[in-house]
């Protein structure tokens, strides 16, 4: 099963070396700031709002991970198929 790193890292979306350094937790400024250098030219908007939204759901996993929060697949598998049977 692949962590919620590794995950992440394979969307290409976030750089996955910083991503590593990522788990100490920049604040938002921070990440913003580092997010905005590493824009590509011509980004718009709506580019900058979807990695900033990728951002803030990949450091809500990490710390979710880090605290000890995740379930296993299996795990959830079991809990949805349980409110299917209601």
């Amino acid at each position: 099963m692949k962590t919620h790193t590794q995950a992440i890292e394979t969307t290409g979306i976030i750089d996955a070396a910083n991503l590593k350094a990522r788990k100490n937790m920049n604040t938002p400024k921070e990440s913003l700031v580092e997010l905005a250098r590493n824009l590509p030219e011509g980004a718009t908007y709506d580019d900058i709002i979807y990695r900033l939204h990728v951002l803030s759901k990949t450091e809500r996993g990490l710390r979710a991970e880090a605290e000890g929060r995740l379930i296993s697949v299996e795990e959830a598998r079991k809990r949805t198929s349980q409110w299917r049977s209601k």
